[in-house]
């Protein structure tokens, strides 16, 4: 399964209170972008189900210490998904 560019981005506007973007870039920071916690795990959330796939525990700590579009990015794709930024 395959998230693009724009679906990436929309993603993120409709899951992720308060932050307004038009365009990601993969070195971006998350806090940057105005994702805190609660916004970095509603997006998680928000990627699983466009995904349909659950993130198993092992990974979860993984992803929790993540800070740019990049590193997000890399882990789903060591996953076997692909996201586009």
């Amino acid at each position: 399964m395959k998230i693009d560019r724009q679906q990436f981005i929309d993603l993120i506007k409709q899951n992720v209170t308060g932050v307004s973007i038009d365009a990601v870039k993969p070195d971006d920071k998350l806090s940057d972008l105005g994702i805190d916690s609660l916004g970095f795990a509603t997006l998680l959330f928000a990627i699983e189900d466009k995904l349909n796939v659950q993130i198993d525990d092992q990974y979860l700590s993984k992803l929790s210490g993540l800070s740019t579009i990049a590193e997000l990015v890399s882990t789903f794709k060591g996953l076997g998904y692909e996201i586009e930024v």
